[in-house]
């Protein structure tokens, strides 16, 4: 058997005829493979001959991904696929040049997979494309100042967890987050909030130096933060009040001293 009939590398199928004559139709395809990040967009592409006079209450299109319906346009009628409703669409104007592309906004990492574009009333009669989505986590980097506010998208996953790898650490929990409710670690706790899918940690400073993970509830990293805190002195009024004063009255005592010894010199002047 050849190996691109797994379902892992595209869509074979057989056609015999009468038993007099035996005619065997092969047809393998190889999906074109395309890579994103978590919350991106993306354009799967699909291309066939299509009629470019056709009008649009005419157009077929059917959109599958592992066997589940993402998007179906039939008879000028688009229905979408659980889960795909406002984030998936086709051109029916571009239809018309051959182009089936799907284009994807806000990307999850659960639209990741193997999907199939078909153009006719039937699968058997148009199969032109095929795509494996490859999902991996979004990632950003953020330079900080001390004392100030970090900011991480939660992507508007349901249930996610958040952890801390700093320099030369094991990964620490930071918070587990349910319906934009946190439940943290007591040493973040007084520190961050969630507000319509943003996790921020308020009052930064050094030690928040390194890597905050966000992971969905199937444990899989969807949001890689790397973030350096940059100074990691803040001199308030007090503190700087503090300082004056030390200084103050190291001058004070400098002159004191000087005062004394050169006292002490025409003490002696006169003594003599």
């Amino acid at each position: 058997v050849d190996p691109c009939c797994s379902k892992h590398w595209g869509y074979c199928d057989f056609h015999l005829c009468d038993l007099m004559l035996c005619i065997v139709s092969f047809h393998c395809l190889v999906p074109t493979t395309v890579s994103t990040s978590v919350n991106s967009n993306v354009t799967l592409p699909c291309y066939a001959r299509t009629e470019k006079q056709i009008t649009d209450d005419t157009v077929n299109i059917l959109w599958k991904k592992d066997d589940r319906t993402v998007l179906q346009v039939q008879k000028g009628i688009t229905t979408y696929g659980s889960g795909f409703t406002g984030r998936v669409l086709v051109s029916l104007h571009y239809y018309k040049d051959g182009d089936l592309s799907l284009n994807m906004v806000r990307v999850t990492m659960s639209d990741k997979g193997l999907y199939r574009c078909y153009h006719r009333t039937t699968e058997e009669q148009g199969y032109p494309g095929a795509v494996t989505l490859n999902v991996t986590a979004d990632q950003k980097f953020y330079a900080k100042k001390f004392g100030g506010n970090l900011t991480l998208d939660l992507f508007g996953s349901d249930h996610v967890r958040v952890t801390f790898t700093g320099h030369d650490a094991d990964e620490t929990p930071v918070c587990s987050v349910t319906g934009n409710k946190p439940t943290c670690s007591s040493e973040y706790t007084h520190r961050i909030s969630v507000i319509n899918d943003f996790l921020v940690l308020r009052e930064l400073t050094s030690t928040d130096t390194g890597t905050f993970t966000v992971k969905n509830e199937m444990d899989e990293v969807i949001g890689v933060n790397t973030v350096t805190v940059e100074g990691n002195i803040i001199l308030h009024f007090d503190i700087l009040h503090f300082f004056y004063s030390i200084y103050k009255l190291s001058i004070l005592t400098l002159w004191y001293n000087l005062f004394s010894i050169e006292f002490v010199l025409l003490s002696k002047m006169f003594t003599i």
